[in-house]
């Protein structure tokens, strides 16, 4: 089975990049379940017309763009001028849990792509290499896509100084010999 063609080659490694990655993905939600909204915020049915109530239930009044004189008329008909976010708090809480998840998720997915990548570089074995790298470098991407918007600069330049020194190291130690070993 040495002849193998390169398409049957593509069509196991990509097999094999999506189940990996998907392994990642189910393995990280069966050890750390993701934090659900509604256990922050429950469904709520009250109205609340004044930023006094919102506020007291846990909201965040928000006025409206009126006129001086949409807001007399709005106060003598008893209307409200502005509206309540009533899940405003537990919206942040759930927020701040979240963001500590996907910093966590992020970090585990980081070390699982360098795993993957490292051993993919030295597996013997053509297609599996192949398959580990590139699941590695989506893993890769998967992680910074869901971690890049809470992360703040300090730590996107610390996760790119990581990245370009692995490939360096990965490029220097063990693609160089291969070329040296090619000619």
């Amino acid at each position: 089975m040495k002849n193998v063609p390169s398409f049957v080659k593509w069509a196991f490694a990509i097999a094999f990049i999506i189940i990996t990655n998907l392994f990642f993905y189910y393995a990280i939600s069966f050890v750390s379940p993701e934090p659900k909204r509604e256990d922050f915020c429950s469904p709520r049915m009250e109205v609340y017309n004044t930023a006094e109530m919102c506020v007291d239930a846990g909201g965040e009044w928000q006025n409206f763009n009126y006129s001086p004189k949409q807001i007399t008329e709005a106060v003598k008909n008893d209307e409200p001028t502005g509206w309540c976010n009533a899940d405003y708090s537990c919206q942040q809480e759930y927020d701040a849990v979240r963001s500590d998840y996907n910093k966590n998720v992020f970090i585990v997915m980081i070390i699982i792509s360098v795993i993957m990548v490292v051993a993919g570089v030295l597996v013997p074995v053509e297609v599996l290499s192949l398959g580990m790298v590139w699941s590695g470098v989506l893993a890769l991407i998967i992680a910074t896509l869901r971690f890049w918007s809470d992360a703040n600069n300090v730590m996107k330049l610390i996760i790119l100084a990581i990245g370009i020194a692995v490939l360096t190291w990965l490029a220097v130690k063990k693609m160089n010999h291969s070329e040296k070993d090619d000619k």
